[in-house]
């Protein structure tokens, strides 16, 4: 049979051309400001639409650490992570504490004397309450607008049953949802000043809860401690006046203050736990602030105008970025915009930088992109640059620009259609503006032949030869790819097409396939009756011819492979070894534990790769002979082999088999 192989000549040009499409895109894409401290700004950012239907979106913002000063705090945490015991929760809850160079600062605020201040006097483990904040704190997916204190040191935003012997959190305890537990301390009695709990709020956005301990145990020294809400959803604990000392709060002995930590709502939101019960150590004392809080809560320089919203087919959105740095330290901050998918957070939309410098050192840069063979401006190039991944586009006039960029070093990345991409390291130490020319070079590919036409007989191979000639003035890189022509071209495992093959045949015990000689050639049980048939089928599948097996069998063979001249099948370990047209060419038996349910040929070594469900799997030359054993993994079961030379990982062998995941 000769095959007539017609060979298009496909060459890959690398020129940096970004041929993604993207629905959703961002101008511009990247934001970087610049703001004194204890300002506050907006940025608009607009976002565009350019696909035929409409885009649901929610926002989330991630901040990243850019602090390399040894001097910062940062000490390792002391937990495996600071999300959890749920690794994502939707809110992205957190805690950290004042050790961490972005956890919360320890600020003691004494609310004795404020205006408002309740103070309430309280025995040995009793509950008051509730105390009204005059707003609401979000918490998981509730809120709440009031608390309840306990003499013991814990608070909950419900009414939580009292026990004497407090459960360690977190728990799926409704009783003890929502409560700040510091386990079995003695915040009670009434002398000087100390002893109550006292309560204060400003009825707009905080509330506090602070404990003065009067009766410390075994003559220890007192203790202070006290609990923030903010309308933020952000809730800081805070340790004071000699926490830990001879108090038995840091030694972890018995119950008393041997633990601290926050119960969530159950469930997918379970909180935290700070201090496990009986660990001794010296973590909690004087001058310890821990932070709980959701993402927005601990992300406060930048803010979205919305949390979620639509954006119309073929339109734009506006979208505000509000910028506060009131209170914030001078330095450089750095977080990234998401737009993800409202129904799956795990796809992103769009992204975008944004940078801030407050209080420190910027420049700008300018420039003008060309092209290098004849110096006309290039309007349509893009500047991206490394490590932010900012972009900006050149104008008609060829012109680009990039403003409050901090010091340092950074990669400037220049692309444009039909031209090679260009990199350019620049790394400024002072402020101020500076300008970065460029001319982009560019490449051509001229091939002495576009195509080839051969008939070629089975089993040979043919070299053709061409030449590439590069007219432009920069390098040509290319790769060639092998491609089949028509819907040939298609993925590797993508579902091509589906066919009834039982009904075309009328046998509903089909097992197995193979391709071989431009025919499709199927193994039935014959609906349970002998003689167990080979079906033959075209392209078009429709049934051409049948044959009989070799042997009669309930099932018949499992499998089938082919090897170029004949198909293969098994039955009960006897081997078959068959022409096209049915004639039987080889039998044999195996010296092996093998039935050869699931059988495929290999083509780079020439063997016959047979297992059955529970079995190794066996190399087997045609004359018989079990030349190698492949060891199954123990939690598989096999049910069919096929082999793919050509895969891209050097892993040619599929097994179609059950195990903990179907493959």
């Amino acid at each position: 049979m000769r095959h007539i192989l017609l060979i298009s000549l496909f060459i890959l040009l690398f020129s940096g051309l970004n041929t993604g499409y993207a629905q959703l895109s961002a101008d511009p894409e990247g934001v970087t400001a610049s703001m004194e401290v204890n300002n506050q700004a907006e940025t608009e950012v607009i976002i565009t639409n350019s696909g035929d239907s409409d885009v649901p979106f929610e926002i989330k913002i991630e901040a990243i650490d850019l602090s390399e000063d040894d001097d910062n705090r940062d000490v390792p945490p002391r937990r495996d992570r600071r999300g959890g015991p749920v690794d994502d929760d939707d809110y992205r809850y957190e805690w950290r504490d004042n050790d961490e160079n972005d956890g919360p600062e320890y600020e003691w605020i004494d609310i004795r004397e404020f205006d408002g201040v309740r103070s309430q006097s309280q025995s040995d483990d009793e509950i008051h309450g509730p105390f009204e904040f005059g707003w609401n704190i979000p918490f998981y997916d509730e809120e709440f607008d009031r608390c309840w204190i306990c003499s013991d040191g814990w608070a909950s935003l419900q009414r939580s049953q009292y026990a004497r012997n407090v459960p360690d959190l977190p728990n799926n305890d409704q009783s003890w949802f929502a409560t700040v537990l510091w386990s079995d301390g003695d915040w009670h009695g009434n002398l000087n000043g100390a002893g109550p709990a006292y309560f204060w709020t400003n009825e707009e956005d905080m509330a506090i809860v602070t404990w003065h301990q009067y009766d410390a145990r075994d003559n220890g020294s007192h203790a202070d401690v006290q609990v923030i809400f903010q309308d933020n959803g952000m809730i800081t604990i805070q340790y004071g006046d000699s926490f830990g000392e001879g108090n038995r709060f840091g030694t972890g002995e018995g119950t008393y203050g041997a633990e601290a930590g926050i119960n969530g709502l159950g469930g997918d939101y379970p909180g935290f736990q700070f201090k496990p019960p009986n660990q001794q150590n010296d973590y909690l004392v004087e001058g310890r602030a821990i932070g709980f809080g959701p993402a927005r809560a601990w992300l406060n320089w930048i803010v979205a105008d919305c949390e979620e919203g639509v954006i119309e087919a073929q339109s734009e959105f506006n979208l505000t970025l509000q910028l506060n740095t009131e209170d914030m330290e001078a330095g450089y901050y750095y977080s990234i915009v998401r737009l993800l998918n409202p129904e799956n957070d795990d796809i992103v939309l769009l992204e975008f930088p944004t940078i801030l410098s407050i209080d420190s050192p910027i420049y700008n840069i300018t420039g003008t992109v060309t092209d290098a063979g004849n110096d006309n401006v290039i309007d349509d190039a893009l500047v991206t640059i490394t490590p932010y991944d900012i972009k900006r586009g050149s104008n008609n006039d060829g012109e680009y620009e990039f403003t409050n960029l901090h010091l340092g070093e950074y990669e400037f990345l220049f692309t444009a259609p039909d031209f090679l991409p260009h990199t350019e390291t620049v790394e400024i130490d002072d402020e101020g503006d500076y300008e970065l020319n460029v001319e982009l070079l560019h490449s051509e590919c001229t091939p002495s032949e576009r195509q080839f036409t051969m008939q070629l007989e089975p089993g040979y191979t043919h070299e053709f030869e061409f030449q590439i000639d590069n007219g432009g003035n920069g390098p040509l890189t290319y790769a060639v790819d092998r491609r089949l022509l028509g819907d040939a071209n298609a993925e590797p495992f993508e579902l091509r097409q589906t066919d009834e093959i039982e009904d075309l045949t009328g046998d509903d015990m089909l097992a197995g396939a193979v391709f071989a000689e431009e025919q499709f050639f199927i193994s039935g049980g014959n609906n349970g009756n002998n003689p167990n048939k080979i079906y033959v089928l075209n392209t078009d599948m429709e049934v051409v011819n049948e044959f009989d097996q070799f042997v009669d069998d309930r099932y018949g063979m499992r499998d089938l492979a082919y090897d170029g001249e004949l198909i293969w099948g098994a039955v009960e370990g006897t081997f078959y070894g068959f022409t096209t047209t049915g004639d039987l060419e080889i039998e044999f038996s195996v010296d092996a534990n093998l039935e050869g349910r699931a059988i495929a040929w290999d083509p780079v070594d020439e063997v016959l790769l047979a297992s059955d469900i529970s079995t190794d799997i066996f190399a087997i030359n045609r004359d018989g002979d079990v030349v190698e054993t492949y060891r199954r993994p123990a939690e598989l079961r096999i049910y069919g082999l096929g082999v793919w030379p050509d895969d891209p990982d050097d892993c040619y062998l599929y097994v179609f088999c059950r195990g903990p995941d179907n493959v």
